[in-house]
Order: C-alpha cells, then structure tokens, then sequence
C-alpha cells in the first residue's frame, strides 16, 4: 500500500500480538509470520516493522480468534517496559494529562504514522487514537489495544479503580462485546466517528503518587535519543538530542550543532526550515520544558537551573520562564506547592 511508504511500528507490538495468541491456544508465532514479522528481530527493542505488516498482523489475529476484542486480550499482555523510555516516564508523570502529553509527544517511538490528539470538551478531554496517513484507519483490534492499552497504563499509575467517561469505537457492535464494556467500565459507543476516550479533567489533573520528575526526565532523553537514531528524516530531533547534550556548557552554538550533524550551517538551516521549524525554536522549546520539569524539583535552586538550561544570568531565565508561564520561577513554584497543600485537604 503506497500511503504506508516509510512508516513503521515498533517490533514489541508483535510480541503483546504472539503472547495474546498463544494464550487463546494458537500458535502466535506462526500467524504474526504469516502476515509478514520477522520473528527473528522481534526481541530486538530497535527493530521496527512497517505499517502495512503491522495492519495485516491485528486483521489476521482478530481472523484466528473470532473475537472482537482481541484489542483487550493483546493489551493485557502489556508493559510499560516494552516502549522503551516512554513507559516509564509514563509512570513518572506527575499526573495523567502530563503522561498523555509525553504518550502524544513521542508517539512516533511506537508509530512512525502516530496522530493520536487531545480534544477540549470543557470539563473533560477527548483522547483521539488516529494516524498520520490520509484515510487510512486502525484496523479495530488494533485501535481497541491502543486505547485498552492506555487505559493499562492509567489504572497502573493512578489506580485499578481508574475509568474513563466514556469510550468511542468507530466499528459497528459485533458478537458479544460484554468484555469490552467490562473492561473500561464506562458507557461505550460503537459506530462513532472516532476512537477514543474520554475523561474528567478532575482526574486528569490529580496528582500520582509514582511521581517523578528526575526518572522522567531521563527516561525522556531516552525516547528522544532513539527517535533520534530511528527517525533520521527528522533534523529537529536528531538536533533536540546534541542540544540537550550540550545546555550545561551555555546556549549551544548553531553552527557547531549542525558540525556534529556533518552538515554544512546553511543546509542546517535550510532542512529545519522545510521541517518547518528553526534551530532557536528547537532551542526555546527544550529550554521551556526542561525548566518546567526542574522547578517542580524542590531540590534545584533556581540559580543552579539557570546554569543547566545555558543562561548566563539567572535574572534573564527569570526572564525567559516569566515569557513562557506568565509566572516567575519562584511564583511557579509556589503555586505548585499551594496546589499539593489542596490536594491534601
């Protein structure tokens, strides 16, 4: 299929396949090979696999079991440490919106094709499990493990007892779809125009208690590190990885990030500008992040975190951090303290 060119998944996706087939008493091996996976790297954490594999692998699964949430059964076989890094910053997450906020940024790690994306309701938050190609839809078992799959997650981190408002499956209601609605234990919606969950930002928004943010953050730079060995059209990441390298030393210099790169200044240049982005707004946006994730670190003086993040006075990350929160460091702070007293009371 032409609109698959390029794409991949992760190869750890065919193994929570082969243990959800094994345990229905077929040979999971055998089927997931059949539609194209090469066993024989699938242990590999590197490997990938393309798209059109991995959609041929979830319709042939779903084909041998006869059954409709096949997704369900694959996503209980599932742990944070088969996505590398984002699993575990995942658990590290100070609440569920910062961990879907990680699970979209990096999505690429489990999907070259990933379009998963958040939705405002107002007091709740849609989450979309979509893809990048132009009409190309999850095939259904797949779509229900993504968002079984996230909810694995969630009920790890923030409790079993953790439910969604409701969930939207695009596919029609088939056979006997009793364990999907039991699994989520909410109110599900067949033949919507999406897949997806969603939930109150009351929840979204409470504190975990797996909360932290220094295994987070290293956890982060491994996601960034692979996106950035595996994702080689993509400049701005293979770039975000020296920049982070180098911020300790002072604001990384542009001409000797695209020098690491092998590439000339101006063909740097040139490349981030067709990926529709600039090597200061790369600069910027790691800074903004990295200086959010320190200042909940209580531990951090602001002194020491203005050195880290290149800034040769702390007044001017003062600065900086008032421009990107509308809050100094040291109010931001505060208001994370103020809001961890409340959610005490």
């Amino acid at each position: 299929m032409e609109a698959f060119a390029g794409h991949t998944v992760l190869s750890n996706i065919a193994i929570i396949v082969v243990d959800a087939l094994d345990n229905y008493g077929l040979d999971g091996r055998s089927i997931v090979e059949s539609a194209g996976v090469d066993y024989g790297i699938i242990e590999d954490p590197d490997a990938r696999f393309s798209v059109e594999i991995n959609h041929r692998m979830w319709e042939l699964a779903t084909e041998k079991t006869g059954d409709p949430a096949f997704g369900i059964a694959a996503a209980e076989h599932f742990n944070p440490g088969l996505l590398h890094g984002l699993g575990f910053s995942w658990m590290a997450s100070n609440n569920l919106k910062e961990a879907f906020t990680r699970m979209i940024r990096f999505q690429k790690l489990i999907s070259s094709a990933g379009g998963a994306h958040t939705v405002d309701l107002g007091d709740s938050v849609r989450l979309v499990a979509a893809m990048s190609i132009p009409g190309y839809e999850h095939p259904h078992s797949y779509a229900l493990s993504i968002l079984a799959g996230v909810m694995r997650m969630c009920r790890l981190t923030a409790g079993t007892e953790t439910r969604p408002e409701s969930v939207c499956l695009r596919v029609e209601e088939q056979g006997d779809c009793e364990r999907i609605r039991q699994f989520f234990d909410c109110p599900v919606q067949f033949a919507a125009e999406t897949n997806s969950l969603v939930f109150s930002k009351a929840l979204l928004n409470k504190p975990l208690s797996l909360a932290n943010p220094k295994v987070a953050r290293l956890n982060d730079q491994i996601v960034v590190d692979y996106l950035a060995r595996f994702d080689q059209q993509s400049l701005a990441l293979q770039a975000q990885s020296k920049i982070v390298a180098k911020l300790p030393s002072g604001r990384p210099n542009q001409a000797e990030i695209a020098q690491s790169l092998n590439m000339s200044l101006r063909n740097f240049q040139r490349k981030l500008k067709l990926e529709g982005t600039s090597f200061r707004e790369i600069v910027d946006h790691i800074r903004r992040n990295l200086a959010i994730e320190f200042i909940k670190d209580q531990s951090r003086s602001i002194g020491a975190i203005s050195y880290n993040l290149g800034f040769t006075e702390p007044a001017n990350f003062t600065r900086s951090f008032k421009n990107w929160t509308g809050k100094s460091p040291k109010e931001y702070r505060q208001s994370l303290n103020e809001k961890g007293k409340n959610s005490d009371v």
